[in-house]
């Protein structure tokens, strides 16, 4: 989800790890030289989920930790081909967290959020990451070492 902490905790980790980072929506931006919200207020959401998916397929997973776009888990075939080739972490944060997070929503480029309210996004999303995840974190009460250090902690047990 949007605000759910993907960049920066994906950044520790990375580090942690000794891994190259990518922020998928920043990845975007550059290639589009656009924000994510002229994207979708210009081509679409649509368009925009499409890019999402494309992008995502140009990078090579190998030695990365990827901060993906929350939407990217409507694409099945991409997500079934990442649950082959990755591990997959779900930052379970509340909605109620997300909201008191989530103060520039309407300028963030969320896909979904013209026809629908956070809620509404939330509880469409929240099934699916959590049939793709390969680690679950609940992540509302944790810190941000606590959770690398329990992303960690499930990964190496993975691996």
């Amino acid at each position: 989800m949007p605000a759910s902490g993907k960049s920066t905790i994906g950044k520790i980790l990375s580090a942690e790890l000794g891994y190259d980072f990518v922020d998928l929506d920043v990845y975007i931006q550059e290639k589009a030289q656009q924000p994510l919200q002229e994207i979708i207020d210009s081509l679409g959401e649509a368009a925009l989920m499409q890019l999402e998916k494309k992008r995502m397929e140009e990078i090579s997973l190998p030695g990365k930790v990827i901060a993906p776009g929350g939407s990217l888990v409507f694409h099945t075939e991409l997500m079934e081909q990442l649950r082959r080739q990755a591990v997959i972490v779900y930052l379970n944060e509340s909605l109620s967290s997300l909201e008191t997070r989530l103060k520039n929503a309407a300028t963030r480029g969320i896909i979904g959020l013209k026809g629908k309210s956070l809620a509404e996004i939330y509880a469409e999303r929240t099934p699916l990451y959590n049939r793709y995840a390969d680690i679950i974190i609940d992540s509302t009460r944790l810190t941000r070492r606590q959770i690398v250090a329990e992303i960690k902690q499930q990964f190496h047990r993975l691996s």
